[in-house]
């Protein structure tokens, strides 16, 4: 019998929402590691909702990828997990998306001579507000021969079985990287290292991106994120592009991309002065190799 351990990161979550979620969550998994990266504790509310909750206190936001590290280390090397299930604290898997995940790594283990080794398989998102599926998503991906499953070559962090095999191997996220791109590199960090990702798009997640969306130049919809969101994006696309591990593709889309930002995002979105420093100060800390949280 697998040992399936949540790793949840926190930070000022809707209580409403992520009560929601963990009540999910302890009905699918045998216990859940908060990871709060919120100024304030973790309100009694939550932790009495049941006894197989832990929390971890940062008492500051230390990014996302070094909670989800340290929620990993503890879910592996303290409470002894097969699996850890990485998880947002604003989306809420179905009844029955562990179970698939779990159903699809074990499916497969027979085959990973054939096609590698499973490090990680994920669900297919769609919006919780609307229901509407990520078709964009589901086209991604190869089909795994004789399977129902797919390959493919990065996925969400929300809704990930990641098995002790290849924590072992790879260990946790990349720090470096604060936010952004974290569950991409982990997933790119796989493969270099022998495993694949798969995604069964029967496992469903209902995910909101918070930031929302905004036709620019009248027929090109974008997402909006706050301006110190921009930081992140260009600055960790100017590290990863340094990587040998990293899809030659993704690379030249999202160097590329940042041109675009740089001359359209200033005039087109809300606050782009604000937008303009950030991805000006993104560049310039990205060729340097700056890492970690943005200090001012």
């Amino acid at each position: 019998m697998y040992k399936i351990v949540t790793v949840l990161v926190t930070y000022n979550p809707d209580v409403v929402v992520l009560k929601k979620n963990i009540e999910s969550l302890l009905l699918q998994t045998d216990s859940i590691v908060i990871c709060n990266n919120s100024s304030g504790s973790v309100s009694d509310e939550i932790l009495s909702l049941s006894e197989r909750i832990f929390a971890i206190e940062f008492g500051t936001n230390i990014g996302i990828a070094a909670a989800q590290s340290a929620g990993m280390q503890k879910a592996f090397e303290h409470l002894n997990a097969d699996f850890v299930l990485q998880m947002d604290q604003d989306s809420i898997p179905n009844s029955n998306m562990v179970s698939l995940l779990l159903e699809t790594y074990n499916n497969l283990k027979p085959m990973e001579t054939k096609i590698g080794s499973i490090g990680l398989v994920g669900p297919l998102d769609y919006d919780r507000i609307t229901l509407q599926k990520n078709d964009k998503r589901a086209r991604q991906g190869t089909n795994i021969p004789n399977t129902s499953y797919k390959e493919i070559a990065y996925t969400l962090s929300s809704g990930s079985l990641i098995s002790k095999q290849a924590y072992d191997v790879v260990g946790g996220m990349d720090d470096n990287l604060f936010i952004d791109a974290v569950d991409y590199e982990y997933c790119w960090r796989l493969k270099a290292n022998g495993f694949i990702c798969v995604r069964n798009d029967l496992a469903m997640i209902g995910h909101r991106l918070g930031d929302g969306r905004m036709k620019i130049l009248s027929f090109l919809s974008v997402g909006v994120p706050s301006p110190l969101r921009h930081y992140y994006a260009v600055r960790n696309t100017f590290l990863l592009s340094k990587r040998s591990y990293v899809p030659f593709g993704w690379k030249c889309k999202n160097l590329v991309g940042i041109l675009f930002k740089l001359f359209f995002y200033p005039f087109c979105l809300p606050d782009g002065r604000e937008r303009l420093r950030f991805i000006s100060l993104g560049i310039v800390d990205g060729i340097k190799g700056k890492v970690g949280k943005y200090c001012g």
